[in-house]
Order: structure tokens, then C-alpha cells, then sequence
């Protein structure tokens, strides 16, 4: 080889050293596209992790609000169950006399005997359903221990009720009758005074 061929053979060799090379030419901004899709990949992760909580926090919302309109619709029966009651002893003089008479151990034929007796046991049943939807956590435990468990205990304590409600209860949910009998020995001594044996 000539000295002139040897002269431009080492001056390409030099020229491709120094010439830089696109090793990658899927880099963008000076770094690789893996890393690129690794931080996409990323941020979908952080998104998808924020929708879950945002969800997760819609729901336990939505679980708050349909708890209390179910209280509301709840408290609004209990009410309405009251009020027939109620109204039923302040309309009527006569079924106001029987249910003191009654309550009172006056003496009574069987059939104010009968009315007496279911009356005794709508009151019951009334607050029966106080008690399950309180057990139920539909309603807070202080509208049965300081309402509507004391007033029953109350009348069953009474001359007329004791009787009744001691060959009746076993109709009744044994927790039911547990929890009423224990609002029995909250009364005062003189209320106290005719409540039934606990059985």
C-alpha cells in the first residue's frame, strides 16, 4: 500500500471514531423510552391508587346517608305507632277508665278484661320494636334505657300489669324480656313494689 492510501485509511478510521454514536435512537431527552414507560406506568398506579380512595370515601358517605334517612323512616313509624296509642286513650274517656282500671287490679269482666289486656299488649309490642331496632343499631340504646324500657317496666309493675306480664313474656324474645326486667330494678322502691319475680 502506497504512503498516500495508508494517509486517507487512518484518516476515516479517525474520522468514524470521532463521529458520535446513536447507540439508541429511541432516546428521548438524553434517557432511554423504557424509563420514559416506567414513569408513565407509575403515575397510572398513583392515579388508579387515588380513584380507590376516592371511592372507597363515596361509599362510606353514601352508607352515613342511608343510615340516617333509615333512622328518620324508622323513627317516623315508632311515632306513628305511638301516636295510635296515644291518641287512642286521650279520644276516649271510656278506654282511658278501662286502662287505669286495669293497671289499678280493679276488677273487670272478661271483656274490659280483654280490652285491658290488649291494650297491655300493643304498648308491648310497641316498644318491643323500640328495643329490636335499638339492638339493631337503627336506633341509639338511650331511647330504650331512659324511654320507652322505665315507662313499660312501669305499667307492668303495676297491680294489673304484673299479672299479665308474668304469664305473657314467654312470648316475647328472651333478650327483650331480659333488658325489660332490668329496667324493672332501676325503678324507685315504691315502683318497684308490685313488679314480678324475674324468672
Amino acid at each position: 500500500m502506497s504512503i498516500a492510501q495508508e494517509e486517507m485509511a487512518e484518516a476515516v478510521t479517525d474520522a468514524t471514531q470521532d463521529s458520535p454514536q446513536d447507540n439508541n435512537p429511541a432516546d428521548v431527552g438524553g434517557r432511554p423510552a423504557c424509563g420514559w414507560l416506567q414513569d408513565l406506568s407509575n403515575a397510572f398506579q398513583v392515579v388508579g391508587a387515588i380513584a380507590v380512595v376516592a371511592s372507597l370515601i363515596y361509599v362510606g358517605l353514601q352508607l352515613r346517608l342511608n343510615t340516617s334517612q333509615l333512622q328518620r323512616e324508622e323513627s317516623n313509624a315508632t311515632q306513628a305507632q305511638w301516636q295510635a296509642i296515644r291518641l287512642t286513650l286521650a279520644g276516649d274517656r271510656d278506654v282511658a277508665q278501662l286502662w287505669v282500671a286495669g293497671l289499678n287490679g280493679g276488677t273487670l269482666d272478661a271483656i274490659d278484661r280483654l280490652r285491658f289486656e290488649s291494650l297491655l299488649s300493643e304498648h308491648t309490642w310497641a316498644t318491643f320494636h323500640i328495643w329490636d331496632r335499638t339492638v339493631t343499631g337503627v336506633f341509639e340504646a338511650s331511647n330504650f334505657e331512659r324511654g320507652a324500657g322505665p315507662s313499660l317496666a312501669r305499667w307492668l309493675c303495676s297491680p294489673g300489669g304484673a299479672p299479665w306480664w308474668t304469664k305473657t313474656k314467654v312470648q316475647y324474645a328472651p333478650g327483650f324480656v331480659h333488658d325489660v326486667e332490668a329496667a324493672m330494678t332501676r325503678l324507685t322502691p315504691e315502683e318497684r313494689a308490685n313488679c314480678p319475680a324475674p324468672q
